[in-house]
């Protein structure tokens, strides 16, 4: 028999410590704060150490934070008490700002406001003691500010009613992704990634520079974090937006930014080092396609460009650039009227967001910046072999894996070992143009299997039965191949999902499925398995 779960989220052991985006089916419960826009005065807050000096003010439909001392600690406490099992989305709207600023606090969740508008967060506590309250307190001396308006709604993902959205998952959220079209995707796992570019959603911020007189002003459409984000990048005859980060990269520079047709079919991308040579790709951002390519002076390689429909006609676009040593990347945008021009006229114009460059050959998951480069941590996700009765003297597997890594290094898509690796193991995993198969035991090789098929672009169904001296694989049910020659793994201890022990080297991409028979399937079930 085979052992199923239906809960992946309960029998994985997931981490990433940081925040991480995907594409997903996001919904939103119904409203948690009793009193949300103040409409109906005090009532649902509580309002703790005020005095001549600390006073909140109910009216107009409004809280107004007033205080000119640092102590005691001003502050209001809602009736919602939060679930550390649970995701929230948090709304705030400030109306009016004169000095100071005000922290929410829930439980260890904070978040600075000190500018006037709409101010979103999505918040898991980390406490289950039942002390997981809304409140807002005091951050500065000399306070004066109002807050509109508080909303707390429960985040759910998957529902039949959810809205396709590049969602920012929480610390140690794991994030099953799908694509525009609302196909799942499977289980994202990545290795860690920075956004080397400080600014990634402000295009006005100075660190843009606009050349010789493109302009961006807000948009309000909808961009695919399901806010209004993104700016409308507007030609004033020759147009350029472009930004360098700091940090310089040696190998291949990837870059990437969301973009949406508004009246000029194409944008175009370019990376330069400091001596003007690099790549330049455009893109049909009208329809969807690949343009043409071009190269800059000498010395950098085009390493691979794509375009990804992001739903809501978003598209994300990518240029990996090789060649880089110890340089940095000015990564540069322009619009244009037809492939292969610089023929953009003035009041052209197109919605950008997400702009992201990171030193790797191909462009990972989403990462937001806000004044300072920002990172990404990795995602590992493994489950003890005793949770799901693992045989160690026999077993197959059998896996669904999704476009990943493209570069020529190992791309994990299982390992079963020790925690720490060790010298017994159970892998399976992508290595450029090859599948390998691998059992080892003592370090010594028992069961290698290579089939040359580069799945890394298409993804692949793959299937692996090992037995002492009887192993076979075979891939998307095409040809088996066999070793019969060689001992099983000792001593296991769990199963590390697209990831390989103590030294991850995680997919880049979706692992859609992963079964565990405890016996040694036949060479047909293999390719009916994997057909």
């Amino acid at each position: 028999m085979t052992k199923q779960f239906s809960n992946y989220s309960d029998l994985i052991t997931f981490t990433r410590a940081s925040g991480g985006h995907a594409l997903r089916p996001v919904s939103y419960g119904d409203e948690l704060v009793t009193n949300h826009d103040f409409s109906d005065g005090s009532t649902g807050w509580t309002v703790q150490n005020t005095d001549a000096t600390h006073t909140v003010t109910f009216s107009n439909g409004g809280a107004r934070f007033q205080s000119d001392t640092t102590s005691p600690i001003l502050e209001i406490v809602s009736d919602v008490v939060l679930d550390s099992t649970k995701i929230y989305k948090l709304e705030v709207v400030i109306s009016d700002v004169t000095s100071g600023s005000i922290k929410i606090d829930g439980q260890s969740v904070v978040q600075l406001y000190n500018s006037e508008g709409t101010h979103t967060a999505i918040i898991k506590t980390t406490s289950a003691s039942g002390n997981n309250v809304i409140k807002f307190y005091r951050a500065t001396a000399n306070v004066d500010i109002t807050i509109d308006s508080v909303s707390v709604k429960e985040v759910t993902f998957d529902e039949s009613d959810g809205t396709l959205t590049l969602f920012e998952h929480p610390d140690n959220i794991p994030r099953v992704e799908y694509d525009a079209d609302g196909n799942r995707l499977g289980l994202l796992v990545e290795e860690a990634r920075t956004n080397l570019l400080t600014y990634s959603e402000d295009f006005s911020n100075a660190a843009w520079t606009k050349f010789p007189a493109a302009t961006v002003t807000p948009s309000s459409v909808t961009t695919p974090d399901g806010q209004q984000s993104g700016f409308l990048l507007e030609a004033t005859g020759t147009n350029r937006l472009e930004e360098t980060p700091s940090t310089t990269i040696t190998g291949t520079a990837t870059f990437s930014i969301f973009a949406k047709y508004d009246d000029v079919p194409y944008v175009q991308m370019t990376i330069l080092d400091s001596s003007a040579n690099g790549q330049r790709q455009w893109f049909k951002i009208q329809d969807g396609t690949l343009g043409s390519s071009a190269a800059v002076g000498a010395g950098k390689n085009l390493d691979g460009a794509s375009i990804t429909d992001m739903n809501n006609g978003f598209y994300r676009l990518s240029l990996s650039v090789d060649g880089f040593s110890g340089q940095t990347a000015r990564c540069l945008i322009y619009l244009a009227r037809t492939d292969s021009s610089f023929d953009a006229a003035s009041g052209d114009s197109a919605i950008v967001f997400g702009a992201q460059v990171e030193a790797g050959s191909f462009p990972t998951s989403y990462i937001k910046t806000t004044g300072s480069t920002a990172t990404r941590s990795a995602d590992v996700a493994s489950i003890p072999v005793a949770d799901f009765g693992y045989n160690t003297a026999v077993g197959s597997i059998v896996a669904e894996v999704g476009a990943h890594n493209t570069d020529s290094n190992l791309a994990a898509h299982y390992t079963i070992s020790k925690t720490s690796i060790g010298s017994e193991w159970v892998a399976s995993y992508s290595s450029g143009t090859v599948v390998a198969f691998r059992v080892r035991e003592g370090g010594s090789a028992q069961g290698d299997i290579d089939i040359s098929n580069d799945i890394r672009t298409s993804g692949a169904k793959t299937g692996f039965a090992f037995k002492e001296d009887d192993f076979a694989a075979v891939v998307n049910g095409g040809a088996v191949s066999t070793d019969t020659a060689g001992s099983m793994a000792s001593g296991v201890e769990e199963l590390k999902i697209a990831g390989f022990g103590s030294n991850p080297r995680q997919l880049c991409g979706h692992i859609k499925s992963i079964k565990f028979y405890p016996r040694r399937l036949t060479n047909a079930q293999l390719v009916n398995l994997t057909s």
